[in-house]
């Protein structure tokens, strides 16, 4: 709560990394609404902060308007298939994104779905971390496909 006081009144911010802090769902909150309308932030790293899928569901609501970035970490934090859905729904019109780390957030096949759906929309995206999650063997190779397809590094 007290940081994200402190981080509405930086206003040229291009880069946050909190990464580790446990913040959970109600942190995330706090976090989100003061990094609302940052249009300077280029690289956001939300990772091992426990915000599961309420957190990637307030997180989704403000990152469609964050149009300058381009690397996003929300990984380890079990975000789990309807974050990914969130997640997934937030980028869609996202010409910038270069980064996205997803691994470890137990995301399933059906999940998987969703962030393919996206990537094909993500024309700068240059690394895909999706490793340490629930994909059958199929959904791997799908996604191994769309990365040589799109000419992006995949980590599984």
């Amino acid at each position: 709560k007290y940081l994200s006081e402190s981080i509405k009144h930086l206003n040229s911010l291009t880069s946050l990394d909190i990464s580790g802090n446990s913040i959970r769902v109600d942190g995330a909150k706090y976090l989100i609404e003061s990094i609302k309308d940052r249009n300077s932030l280029i690289s956001l790293n939300i990772s091992h902060n426990s915000i599961e899928v309420d957190g990637t569901k307030y997180l989704s609501e403000i990152i469609k308007d964050l149009n300058s970035l381009t690397s996003l970490n929300v990984s380890h934090n079990s975000i789990e298939l309807d974050g990914a859905k969130y997640l997934s729904e937030s980028l869609k019109n996202f010409n910038c994104l270069t980064s996205l780390d997803v691994r470890q957030n137990s995301i399933e096949d059906k999940g998987a779905e969703y962030l393919s759906k996206i990537i094909k929309n993500l024309p700068s995206l240059t690394y895909l971390d999706i490793s340490i999650n629930n994909f059958d063997e199929e959904t791997e190779e799908e996604l191994s496909t769309l990365a040589k397809e799109k000419q992006f590094n995949i980590k599984m």
